[in-house]
């Protein structure tokens, strides 16, 4: 059977502002979900991927930055893969050269389709499924409207440059944590690239920034707590466990009724200290000492290599 690394991340509390880089009207918006009726921010799963692909030393990754704030790719072909392709996947779509609708339709053509008609081209996709795949960060406690209003001096990129006044702006906020789960599955991964992906999971626990217009605002997206589940089963039971208060009550309910192995759990950080986090530990859940995040993650790779059979 298959081994998968369900884990569910918990981040430092924080002032999370203008994380999604747009703007409605004046105000910097916040990226919103409503979640168990209320409503809460969120920031999307592929700005977590583009935070933990930067924490990948360059020479391992396929897609770098580029002086202008772009990026591109070492290898537009996906022939050699570096880490972040096997990890992340890929898809490159190209649309067809031409597609046929200016030739004529009569026989007289070199047309090998009906009536004579060139028969349309198909474009192309060269893909590959990742290993990794990530869910949306969710606050742990609901928005509550949070918004600043300011006023950009005259001349600035904020302000008004004809004017003899700035212009108004505004921001929303949220003081809150956020969790993300993801779930890493293993296998068949080439032998060249077992231990870069064991070292995926230690980036993992590394990303400090999202993508979005983050130079506004500086937020640690670096969990505090995690809880991950090395196991055979396909289904993560573990997604969105912590409860507001930063504990997990339903996932200690999920131990207790069997459809868990507390054997499977590693838990690390801050919740390792809390009620829930003994209570797991009690019922058999693994708890490094020191029980920080680091120590943890690295109960994670060593079980993974080892159930893996990459010893």
């Amino acid at each position: 059977m298959s081994i998968h690394v369900h884990a569910n991340f918990l981040t430092h509390y924080g002032v999370a502002s203008n994380n999604r880089g747009e703007t409605s009207g004046v105000v910097a918006t916040l990226q919103k979900i409503c979640w168990g009726g209320s409503m809460h921010t969120t920031v999307s799963s592929e700005a977590i991927r583009a935070a933990i692909r930067s924490c990948i030393p360059e020479g391992e990754r396929n897609r770098v930055e580029t002086p202008d704030g772009g990026f591109a790719f070492k290898d537009k072909t996906f022939s050699s893969p570096y880490v972040d392709d096997i990890a992340m996947g890929w898809m490159d779509a190209q649309a067809p050269k031409f597609d046929g609708s200016d030739v004529a339709d009569n026989k007289e053509t070199n047309g090998k389709g009906k009536n004579g008609r060139t028969p349309k081209q198909k474009g192309t996709c060269n893909a590959r499924r990742g290993i990794f795949e990530a869910n949306r960060m969710v606050s742990l406690t609901p928005w509550q409207y949070d918004v600043s209003f300011n006023v950009g001096r005259k001349g600035s990129n904020l302000g008004s440059k004809k004017a003899d006044h700035g212009n108004i702006f505004g921001s929303e906020m949220h003081a809150t944590r956020y969790q993300w789960p993801f779930t890493l599955t293993p296998e068949n991964v080439p032998e060249q690239f077992r231990e870069q992906i064991l070292r995926f999971l230690g980036y993992t626990t590394q990303a400090s920034h999202v993508a979005g217009n983050h130079s506004r605002y500086a937020f640690d997206y670096s969990p505090e707590s995690i809880i991950v589940r090395v196991t055979h089963s396909f289904s993560s039971r573990i997604m969105y466990c912590f409860d507001e208060d930063g504990g997990a009550s339903k996932l200690i309910k999920q131990v207790e009724m069997g459809d868990i192995d507390a054997k499977e759990l590693i838990i690390g950080g801050f919740f390792a200290d809390t009620d829930d986090g003994k209570k797991l530990a009690s019922l058999g859940a693994f708890v490094p000492n020191p029980h920080g995040v680091s120590k943890a993650m690295e109960e994670v790779v060593r079980r993974t290599r080892s159930l893996c059979g990459w010893e």
